[in-house]
């Protein structure tokens, strides 16, 4: 298990598979808010206020959790402002029955597909040859090209490799990648090259 923290308001805790099996944990036990978690959240935590000074008492959190293609789990604790979520209750020592973990908010996902796109020559050769156009999203994220697309599309795969589970890394986009394009991407390429 590795506690980083990023900055006064921000935690960054990642675990590997043994990690969970220690505890006995799995990653669907932290979306169920189960009582084993809400145990190994509050000795992480104390952790952290050991190591770091950064305590959670009287402030309102969020924790996104993610987990990695490589299995890596990964837990970002993030103090807020009351007016941000509040629907969520506020965290006491007290009574850990409060904890909650907020998802990520994410755009549906069930009709759209994920292209990875290995440098910009390879996503700028496909708007060439593609006559295809939707309201696709385009992100960057270590020099690498995605795009969050609906259109299915032949000539996509000699350019791009499809991701399969396209949750977990649009989670990763989400909070590391930057968006290009937010829609028609295709489209806003093919403009700014002049391609009609």
């Amino acid at each position: 298990m590795k506690i980083e923290k990023i900055n006064d308001d921000k935690l960054k805790i990642t675990l590997d598979i043994d990690d969970l099996k220690n505890n006995n944990l799995d990653a669907r036990s932290f979306l169920k808010n189960s009582p084993e978690t809400q145990d190994f959240f509050w000795d992480v935590m104390q952790e952290a206020e050991k190591k770091y000074g950064f305590s959670i008492d009287e402030s309102m959190i969020r924790v996104d959790a993610r987990v990695a293609e490589t299995g890596m789990f990964t837990l970002v604790v993030t103090k807020t402002s009351k007016d941000l979520f509040s629907g969520v209750k506020t965290i006491h020592e007290d009574k850990p029955v409060d904890y909650k973990l907020s998802r990520i908010k994410k755009e549906p996902s069930s009709d759209k597909l994920l292209y990875r796109f290995a440098c910009l020559d390879d996503l700028l050769a496909y708007t060439e040859c593609t006559s295809k156009s939707d309201n696709s999203t385009l992100y960057v994220y270590n020099k690498n090209y995605y795009l969050l697309t609906s259109v299915i599309d032949d000539v996509i795969a000699d350019y791009a490799t499809l991701f399969p589970n396209i949750d977990s890394m649009l989670a990763t986009l989400y909070e590391y990648g930057k968006i290009v394009y937010k829609c028609n991407a295709i489209e806003n390429i093919k403009k700014l090259k002049g391609i009609s």
